[in-house]
């Protein structure tokens, strides 16, 4: 019978414990490593929010239930494991514009907006293997208003590092984080808006074009 590690995998693929998540090659293939050593599939949720719970319709639901954010979270948490999870991926949630719309990626701008990303603290209630949004950038297909940035700027360079002191340093001792994910549903064509990285892969094109 297979034994199975604290973090849900089966213990006989096994590598050297490090205590963090990381990638390991294996001969020809790569694998997702846990804290204690052994191969990890993730298999996650997105959009693990509680703010449909909070609508007049549910309040009632949700007090009764939870009473608290905290509260909240754990029974999400067990909820999840209990059905076979074990990655808490995306947290931010569809709270508002046309989502019917939005199916239609190349149509006129459409703009969505979400709820706030999880803390550092809502991570240590889940007790789960998670994935972190650094949001770098804001040219999302549901944006619309993207905004490109100067990725060669020295700007740019200065709000990375922002971003790094504020939101990974809340993180670098976290054992259950698998690593970061940084801009959802990037409009790597042109966005419906028109506007895109034309501008900037140009003078990319010119600067290796000079080297």
């Amino acid at each position: 019978m297979s034994k199975f590690s604290s973090y849900g995998e089966d213990e006989k693929r096994k590598f050297q414990a490090t205590g963090y998540f990381r990638l390991e090659q294996d001969h020809e293939k790569w694998c997702l490593v846990d804290p204690e050593g052994n191969a990890f599939v993730t298999i996650g949720v997105n959009h693990a929010d509680e703010s449909n719970l909070k609508y007049d319709h549910n309040f009632e639901i949700w007090k009764k239930k939870y009473g608290s954010r905290e509260n909240w979270i754990k029974g999400l948490s067990k909820d999840l494991k209990d059905w076979g999870f074990n990655t808490i991926g995306w947290t931010g949630d569809y709270i508002s514009g046309d989502w019917g719309i939005a199916l239609d990626w190349f149509g006129d701008p459409i703009n969505l907006g979400h709820s706030t990303s999880w803390s550092a603290a809502d991570y240590k209630y889940a007790d789960m293997p998670y994935c972190l949004q650094i949001r770098v950038a804001e040219f999302e297909d549901w944006n619309g208003q993207p905004s490109y940035p100067d990725v060669f700027s020295h700007e740019f360079d200065m709000y990375c590092e922002y971003l790094a002191r504020s939101i990974c340093a809340d993180h670098t001792e976290s054992k259950n984080l698998i690593g970061y994910f940084l801009v959802d549903i990037p409009a790597w064509l042109p966005h419906a808006s028109g506007r895109d990285f034309g501008f900037w892969c140009k003078n990319c094109k010119i600067l290796v074009n000079n080297l």
